[in-house]
């Protein structure tokens, strides 16, 4: 090989990237049938330790509602993620497993992309946005504030 090919031993002095289509995610979505979607609701309440699970569909939306346990602060950093746990690339911090849990993957509540391109989380006073092209803001605000999805 060309000397002028050489690899640098230390990547730190490249412009390295991570980047990832929306295409992963919609084919997750896909991969999903409506009763997936179901099952993840009513497993996502069942961690929570619910009792009771409403789910209301209408024309324009999906509205669920269970009474559960509120989303702790780990939950509101797995929802700060599009998708998966571990180590977030291109950045220093992590989001951990989801614990004592049927869902632990931080995978389920995506499978709701197979319904809509949007989801609304509201909990304990709290809400983010998932938007399915945009992203999701890095920590959640009050309901009454903007919640800015994407750069």
């Amino acid at each position: 090989m060309p000397d002028h090919f050489t690899v640098p031993a230390d990547p730190a002095g490249l412009d390295l990237q991570f980047r990832v289509a929306a295409s992963l995610l919609d084919e997750f979505a896909l991969s999903h049938t409506p009763a997936d979607v179901l099952r993840e609701l009513v497993q996502n309440e069942y961690d929570a330790g619910g009792t009771e699970l409403m789910i209301d569909l209408s024309h324009d939306r999906l509205v669920v509602r269970g009474n559960g346990k509120m989303i702790d602060e780990a939950g509101w950093k797995r929802l700060s993620v599009m998708l998966g746990h571990g180590q977030i690339s291109g950045g220093a911090d992590r989001v951990e497993l989801k614990v004592n849990g049927i869902g632990s993957k931080n995978f389920g509540l995506r499978s709701l992309f197979l319904i809509g391109d949007r989801l609304h989380t509201l909990s304990g006073g709290q809400r983010t946005i998932l938007d399915r092209t945009k992203g999701t803001p890095p920590t959640p605000t009050a309901p009454g504030r903007c919640v800015r999805s994407g750069p």
